[in-house]
């Protein structure tokens, strides 16, 4: 079990310190022999940065015999609606913002 332990630690080090060097370097080598529409590739690249964020949170606390439930990530149905406005304070403001600046400069 120690040694899943240590190459789970090896693959998540690798994946956050190395493989976006190589993927960016990737990327740049194939945008630079053809045409090439890199948005899909880097929406990939996103979600597995993401993904790979939480499998270290989820890894780090399992080496501490915690779980996510411990640090207070759970699911109520309460938090809807302060997360629905949360988000509409968000556009609102990106808006308000957006807007502001687009008038000061004309």
């Amino acid at each position: 079990m120690e040694r899943r332990f240590r190459t789970l630690e090896l693959a998540l080090v690798l994946r956050i310190t190395v493989l976006p060097d190589i993927f960016q370097s990737t990327v740049e080598a194939v945008k630079s022999y053809k045409p090439f529409q890199p948005v899909a590739a880097y929406l990939v690249y996103g979600v597995v940065r993401c993904l790979s964020a939480i499998a270290l949170v989820v890894y780090v606390l399992a080496r501490s015999d915690r779980t996510i439930r411990d640090i207070g990530v759970n699911f109520e149905p309460r938090e809807l609606l302060r997360a629905l406005g949360i988000w509409c304070t968000g556009i609102a403001t990106y808006y308000v913002s957006y807007y502001g600046v687009t008038m000061a400069v004309e």
